[in-house]
């Protein structure tokens, strides 16, 4: 069990520092794009969490080989706040837009092993 965590661990931190190494500004409204690629097996889970402003948007997309458990939260005091429910799926074109400063997180469970998603998404005011 614990190595599957330091697994996915890892692969979070890859992604997170290939999110931050694909950031780009585009146009007047600074729109900053941020995409890879999750790898996991059978359990194992895997955050992806922008802090977003209030007003400021995130438009998000992936598409995976196999089903995966996934759900768009946040943190609200000692709540867990779900704008997108947790439901299996193979691809999503989500969009959300902050009514508070807060980091939102997209978490992704694998159903199977081998599962691979391929991820986007993007920020703008």
């Amino acid at each position: 069990m614990k190595l599957s965590f330091l697994f996915a661990l890892l692969i979070f931190l890859a992604s997170c520092q290939a999110a931050k190494n694909e950031s780009l500004e585009k146009g007047p409204a600074k729109k900053l794009a941020h995409h890879g690629i999750i790898k996991g097996n059978k359990g194992q889970i895997v955050e992806i969490c922008p802090e977003l402003t209030k007003g400021q948007s995130v438009s998000f997309t992936f598409n995976s080989n196999l089903p995966v458990k996934f759900n768009f939260h946040y943190h609200l005091d000692n709540d867990t706040v779900y704008p997108l429910a947790e439901r299996n799926l193979s691809e999503l074109n989500y969009q959300f837009t902050a009514e508070k400063e807060n980091v939102y997180c997209f978490m992704w469970k694998s159903l199977l092993d081998d599962t691979k998603a391929k991820y986007q998404y993007s920020l703008s005011h």
